[in-house]
C-alpha cells in the first residue's frame, strides 16, 4: 500500500470514527507524516518515489503540513537513497 492510500485511509477512518482509537490513529498518521517529511531512504527509483510525493502532496494540499513535506523534498531529494526494492 503507497503511503497516500495509507494517509487517505487513516485519515478517513479519524473522520469517521472521531475519539475510536485516538491515540493509535494520531500514531499512524503521525508516522505517515514523518516519513514523509524525513525519511531519506525510499524501496523504489527515484521517479517511482518523486511520483508518489507528488500525488501524496496533490491529494492532501490542504494538510497543515504540506509546505514542510514539499520543501523536505525538494532538499532532500538529492541526498536520498533509492532501493531497488518495489513494495507491493
Amino acid at each position: 500500500m503507497k503511503l497516500s492510500e495509507l494517509f487517505a485511509m487513516w485519515s478517513a477512518y479519524h473522520l469517521k470514527y472521531p475519539g475510536e482509537y485516538a491515540d493509535d490513529v494520531a500514531g499512524e498518521l503521525d508516522s505517515i507524516r514523518g516519513v514523509v517529511t524525513q525519511d531519506t531512504c525510499a524501496c523504489g527509483n527515484k521517479e517511482s518515489v518523486e511520483a508518489e510525493l507528488q500525488r501524496f502532496l496533490s491529494a492532501f494540499e490542504r494538510a497543515r503540513w504540506k509546505e514542510c513535506a514539499s520543501t523536505a523534498f525538494r532538499v532532500e531529494s538529492d541526498s536520498m537513497r533509492f532501493s531497488p526494492l518495489k513494495l507491493a
